[in-house]
């Protein structure tokens, strides 16, 4: 099946061990927000620094991280003046990325990553609840920003390894689980390229309405 066509050509990557090292930053940054006492929390976090935190997450959890890298110079949209960036590229073991040169040079990192062995992320953060109050666009920056995402991703299709990582910030996470999994079936009813998301729960404290974070992580074919 399309399904496990998916997981053969993710499997050196662990998407379990990636959502586990961002949830772990995460919580750190919750505790650190309540140790210090913050007026704001996690969920008042833009979406630029938002991926930040995503990143310091995984650095510290020995992985290269590098943010808005361009998509390989064939992937990129034909007739697009503008060159597509990708929010996240996750390497193993801290090591850095190769970088998208017509030719090597002689001061390029001799175990540098190629794009087709890195990890490509799309980041996208959904709030419930912002500090102005109700987030009345939730359903729609749920379906429309993650099928944005899926489909800059897809239409990359040098890259081997690459996924959607969503963050979902709400209330109630019996509802935020229960929205992901409505969240899966619409995608792939209109035949978008995913696999089964890896989840991920913390709590967080209540300052705007917002009592829970669901970190998911879907494959993207």
């Amino acid at each position: 099946s399309s399904h496990l066509a998916l997981l053969m050509r993710t499997s050196m990557w662990l998407h379990a061990e990636i959502a586990e090292a961002i949830t772990r930053g995460f919580q750190q940054e919750v505790d650190r927000l309540r140790l210090e006492q913050a007026i704001n929390g996690i969920d008042s976090i833009d979406n630029h620094d938002m991926v930040r935190l995503v990143a310091s997450s995984a650095a510290t959890d020995g992985f290269g991280a590098w943010e808005s890298v361009r998509f390989p110079r064939d992937d990129e949209h034909a007739g697009s003046s503008r060159p597509g960036r990708c929010d996240l590229v996750l390497t193993p073991d801290g090591l850095p990325l190769e970088q998208s040169r017509s030719e090597p040079t002689l001061f390029d990192p001799a175990e540098a990553v190629q794009p087709e062995a890195a990890f490509w992320l799309e980041c996208v953060t959904i709030r419930q609840f912002k500090p102005e109050g109700p987030n009345h666009a939730y359903t729609r920056q749920f379906l429309k920003d993650t099928r944005g995402a899926i489909e800059r991703l897809a239409c990359a299709r040098r890259l081997v390894h690459k996924a959607v990582l969503i963050i979902v910030l709400g209330s109630d996470l019996s509802v935020l689980e229960s929205d992901a999994g409505t969240w899966v079936k619409v995608m792939v009813d209109e035949g978008l390229p995913i696999g089964h998301p890896v989840t991920r729960a913390i709590e967080i404290p209540d300052s705007i309405g917002n009592t829970a974070a669901l970190i998911m992580l879907a494959a993207v074919g």
